[in-house]
């Protein structure tokens, strides 16, 4: 199976924007996410996306904390 096929497994909120009208870029100011029950696994980043820019943050699809 492609991973791009893949449906998600989070739906679109109802009330969500249709943002093809933003012409600029995009910045992001002391951003902190986390899983539930996870903790938090970024904390109080920053970062600017120029416009036509593409960017990916990546890292480990599991928890190497673990001993398996």
């Amino acid at each position: 199976m492609d991973l791009l096929s893949t449906a998600p497994d989070e739906k679109d909120n109802l009330n969500a924007m249709d943002v093809k009208h933003l012409n600029g870029d995009i910045e992001y100011k002391d951003v902190t996410f986390g899983y539930e029950g996870k903790g938090t696994v970024l904390s109080n980043i920053n970062f600017n996306v120029k416009r036509g820019e593409t960017i990916a943050l990546v890292g480990p699809s599991e928890d190497r904390t673990r001993n398996t």
